[in-house]
Formats: structure tokens, sequence, C-alpha cells
């Protein structure tokens, strides 16, 4: 009987490494898509950049007009140019879901499909 416990015990744990390495990866790889769109933000969008910008983008694996305002404290139609501003250069995919605006993160909806 106690085998059987040990072996359950063994499963689990191995579970768990498993779990946590691929945890450890993802979250290597949202961080390093983070700092890639930082530099893209910069070189291709300096004018709208901040790293506040940025992070909020990485809040969510989406984006509405409203996230920006409250986070960067600008007006809606600021915040609407920054979004699409973003998604000219690559970073985001506009959807239109009922009357809103959902502001895909693309690279950061891709890793969390994986």
């Amino acid at each position: 009987m106690y085998q059987n416990y040990k072996n359950w015990y063994i499963f689990l744990v191995q579970g768990i490494e498993e779990t946590a390495a691929d945890t450890i990866q993802k979250v290597k790889a949202i961080k390093k898509l983070l700092e890639g769109t930082v530099e893209k933000v910069k070189t291709n969008a300096p004018k709208i950049y901040s790293k506040e910008l940025v992070e909020t983008l990485f809040e969510n694996p989406y984006c509405k007009v409203e996230f920006i305002v409250k986070s960067l404290g600008v007006e809606r139609k600021a915040a609407s140019r920054y979004l699409h501003q973003l998604e000219d250069i690559g970073i985001l995919k506009c959807i239109k879901v009922g009357k809103d605006n959902l502001f895909i993160n693309i690279g950061l909806m891709g890793l969390l499909k994986e």
C-alpha cells in the first residue's frame, strides 16, 4: 500500500514540476515579447511611446480605449489614436465587438494560445 502512495506522490510532484517549468518558459517568453514591443514602439511610433502605454497592452490580451484613458490619464480621442497607431505598426489588431472596439495584442494572444 505504501508503494501505491509513493508512486502517486511521485506522479503528482512530476506534474507540478512540469507545469512550473512550462510556466517559467511562458513568463520568459512574455517578458521577451514585452521588451521587443517596447523597442518596436520606440522605433516605429516614438511620439506615442511610454512605458505605461506598452505595459497596459500586457495587462490583458486585449485593450479598450478606456484602459488607456485610465492608465495614462489621456482623453479618449488620444487613447484611440494611440491604439490605432499601434495597430498600424502591427502590435494590435482591432476587432469590433458590439459597439466597442477591442484591440488584441497579437503577440501576447499568440503566446497565451500555445
